[in-house]
């Protein structure tokens, strides 16, 4: 008892940063057993249900541990520091890039390949540093397979990470994005960076057009590869990964070749 009294009593215990230390532990693994507990409903699935809906159930709820989360909770806040704060500086440099530039329009080789060049590291060092991914990718393509230049990369959609990696990927593709995105100040120059494909999609008439506009920009990229590969992810929407759903035209439409992607995570 003594002995844990003079440990009380030890400048580092008695320090505002041990205290603040303790205070943001206790709030982190507060906010993991608060999010654990809404976690049942996820768990405990009626069978039937997740047998009905087995594409869009969680794979990974058995291999969920409390002490990753703890530790987790613990570092995010200065890997979130950190992410935003290379974000906001690398934000500024890319709208500097950008000046001069009109959105539809290519850009010149020397400023194509800068910009691939800042968001590749830049999301390399998120991945890896920040979210503590591990990558392995398996290229199944024949070296002449890599001479060609596909318009298109198709890719099953699993998780938002997703984007992040094909950042990184030797495709280092566009994007297909709604037209509303060019208005969101930390997003629109990151989007204009990957010279993404923006369209309107709310009826019938916009989907058409944006059908369309998918179409001349493949067939731009294929006859002039004035852009860069442009992604779509032809399920539309996100799965565990498991199986594949009934795949949207838009990929397909033009008649163009196409190269497949397959993300897994483990």
């Amino acid at each position: 008892m003594e002995a844990l009294i003079q440990l009380s009593k030890h400048p580092l215990i008695r320090s505002r940063w041990f205290r603040w230390f303790v205070g943001y532990a206790f709030c982190s693994c507060s906010a993991v057993e608060f999010m654990l507990s809404r976690m049942d409903r996820v768990k405990n699935v009626d069978p039937e249900i997740e047998r009905k809906f087995r594409p869009f159930t969680r794979t990974d709820k058995d291999k969920w541990a409390r002490w990753k989360f703890y530790l987790g909770s613990l570092t995010i806040l200065p890997r979130v520091v950190a992410g935003v704060s290379v974000t906001i500086f690398l934000i500024g440099v890319l709208k500097i890039l950008l000046i001069g530039t009109t959105p539809g329009k290519p850009f010149g080789q020397f400023r194509r390949k800068v910009m691939q060049f800042i968001l590749f590291y830049w999301f390399r060092f998120i991945l890896v540093t920040l979210a503590r991914c591990k990558l392995t990718e398996i290229d199944h393509r024949s070296k002449e397979d890599k001479k060609q230049y596909p318009p298109t990369v198709v890719v099953n959609h699993t998780s938002w990470m997703d984007i992040w990696y094909l950042m990184t990927s030797p495709f280092a593709p566009s994007y297909l994005a709604r037209d509303t995105i060019k208005n969101i100040p930390l997003i629109a120059p990151i989007a204009n960076a990957l010279q993404s494909l923006y369209v309107v999609r709310d009826d019938s008439g916009d989907r058409r057009s944006a059908l369309q506009q998918v179409i001349d920009r493949q067939q731009v990229i294929y006859e002039k590869r004035e852009f860069p590969q442009l992604c779509v992810f032809p399920e539309a929407t996100t799965t565990n990964g498991t199986e594949h759903l009934v795949y949207e035209k838009g990929a397909f439409a033009a008649g163009l070749p196409v190269q497949p992607v397959v993300l897994k995570y483990p």
